[in-house]
Parts: structure tokens; C-alpha cells; sequence
């Protein structure tokens, strides 16, 4: 028998391109991946379906919220967008950010 993953390891500020594959399987395997991807905006608030949308929204951002270590929610507290808070993350710490090692080890620092 094959147990399903419900969760990911979080990410501590050191695996992010690890963290980012395994929450993308784990978005997609809820039917939440296209939202976070912006391939489902958000429909108009008189749009059938507005309601839907909203709960897939923050079922995603729930998921993407508690794949992360304490130190790093604050970088999208206050989003109430899954798909600009996956878009927050990736300009931080992904491909984009090249200091993102750097950035990682300046804000352990700071905290210290």
C-alpha cells in the first residue's frame, strides 16, 4: 500500500529548490498548483464560482504557509494571495535571487 505525503520537509532557508519540487507535487496532487501558478485568477466577486476559488486560495496558502520554518513566514505574512505568496518566495530565495545563500546567512545574523 502507498501512503500519500500530506506535508513537506519546511524550509529552513538552505533547501529551497528541494522545498519549492516537493510542494509543487503536494499543490498539485490537491488540484492547487494552476492557482498558484496564475493559471486560475481570481473571477470577479459576482463571477459563479468567486466562492470556490477563495477556499482553494487559502487551502493553498495554508499549504505553502506550513512549509516554512518560523524564520522565514514572515517574508509573506500579511499575502492573502497563494500565487503572489509562491511569487514572493521565488524572487527571495529561488533562481532569481542570486545572493539568496547570502541573503539566507545575512538574515540568520540579523536574528542572532
Amino acid at each position: 500500500m502507498t501512503t500519500l505525503v500530506e506535508h513537506v520537509t519546511k524550509f529552513t532557508g538552505e533547501n529551497f529548490h528541494t522545498w519549492q519540487m516537493k510542494a509543487m507535487y503536494l499543490l498539485m496532487r490537491k488540484s492547487l498548483l494552476g492557482l498558484v501558478k496564475g493559471r486560475e485568477p481570481c473571477p470577479s466577486k459576482e463571477a459563479p464560482g468567486i466562492n470556490e476559488w477563495h477556499t482553494k486560495n487559502e487551502r493553498a496558502l495554508e499549504h505553502i504557509t506550513h512549509g516554512l520554518e518560523d524564520d522565514f513566514i514572515h517574508h509573506i505574512t500579511g499575502i492573502t494571495d497563494a500565487k503572489t505568496a509562491w511569487d514572493e518566495l521565488e524572487k527571495l530565495f529561488g533562481t532569481q535571487a542570486k545572493n539568496s545563500k547570502i541573503n539566507i546567512l545575512t538574515l540568520r545574523e540579523m536574528k542572532q
